[in-house]
Formats: structure tokens, sequence, C-alpha cells
């Protein structure tokens, strides 16, 4: 099951996570966005989405484990519910069910905690949710100790902004050993 954090309660704990509110008065969105130590867009040789996706869940449940966390907690950058948007496409169909048979009600827009060993069929479901434009907020993850913020992007690459040296030398050995390719430009594709 997936464990629910009220969204303030979250925006409070994890500072750092990106927002995106619009200002009324201003008629255009206030967005934040941290300083990181270092950021990193990783990918993986599969040629179709599936298996890129696949790939990927394995992967970021590794990345938690590296860092020694049985955890990861993801929130969207806007204040709009996970299940706003409705589709008839089956793979975005599917991943909506998913949050349903977790218990996510229509109007939580809270952050998801989600167990490590969870991760993979999470970041699955969560992939086609981007893909699909099915989940409208951009949704950030990070680790119970606020050091790293990843994102999923809609081609299934890994964008991920490391805090400190003590975290980028825990990672940098496995980004190299891993399965995931780092992206030279800082752009996804």
């Amino acid at each position: 099951m997936l464990i629910q954090i009220k969204r303030q309660e979250c925006l409070n704990r994890f500072k750092k996570l990106p927002t995106r509110v619009l200002d009324k008065v201003l008629d255009d969105f206030i967005e934040y966005f941290p300083e990181s130590y270092s950021y990193y867009v990783l990918t993986t040789g599969h040629k179709t989405f599936k298996g890129r996706i696949n790939h990927l869940g394995k992967e970021i449940s590794k990345i938690s484990k590296r860092i020694g966390y049985s955890s990861l907690i993801f929130l969207g950058n806007e204040d709009i519910p996970w299940l706003y948007r409705d589709s008839d496409f089956k793979p975005a169909k599917t991943a909506l069910d998913y949050l349903v048979r977790n218990e996510v009600g229509k109007r939580f827009n809270g952050a998801l905690q989600v167990d490590t060993l969870k991760i993979p069929l999470f970041v699955k479901n969560l992939a086609w949710l981007t893909r699909c434009n099915t989940v409208l907020p951009y949704v950030y993850f990070t680790d119970p100790e606020h050091n790293i913020i990843g994102h999923i992007c809609q081609y299934a690459n890994l964008q991920i902004n490391l805090f400190n040296a003590e975290v980028e030398e825990l990672l940098k050995p496995f980004f190299e050993e891993s399965k995931l390719n780092r992206l030279t430009d800082e752009h996804c594709s």
C-alpha cells in the first residue's frame, strides 16, 4: 500500500521539493526549483518505452537502497489531484486503476510514500501517467533525508539532482556500474 502524506505536511518537511503556483494577480506561475550540488540525466538502453520504464523502476529502487532508505516520497509540483484527469488509453487507465486500488482518492493532491520494494511497479504506472499527460503536475521524488530530488520525464529518462558531496560519492560509482547511461545533454529526448 502507498502511504499518503498531506500536501502541506510534505512541503513543510521537504522544503526543496519543486513547486509551481498560479499567482492570480500576475496571471502567471511562480515556480521554485532548488539549487543542487550536481545534476544527472540518466536513461536506459531499452528501445521501447515499456522496457525503459521497467528497467528504470528497478534502478530507482536500487538508488534508494544505495543511499540507505526503505522508501521514497513522490509529490506533484502543483496543487492538482493525482486523479484529476481520466484516460481511456489502456496503459494510462491501468495506471489510474493502480492508484485507485491503492486508495488514492479523487481529490488527493498530497505525497505518496512508496516502499523501495514497490518502487518498480509504482514507477511503471507513474511513467505511463506522465507519458500520456494523465497526471498534470510534474511529479518529483525525494528520499526521507531530502538528499536527492528526482523526476521521470515523458521519455522515461531519470532527471536527478543531488544536494551534497556525500550523496554524490555514494551514487556516482553506482551510476557508472549500473545499466543507466548518462546523457551528455542537459535535456531529455
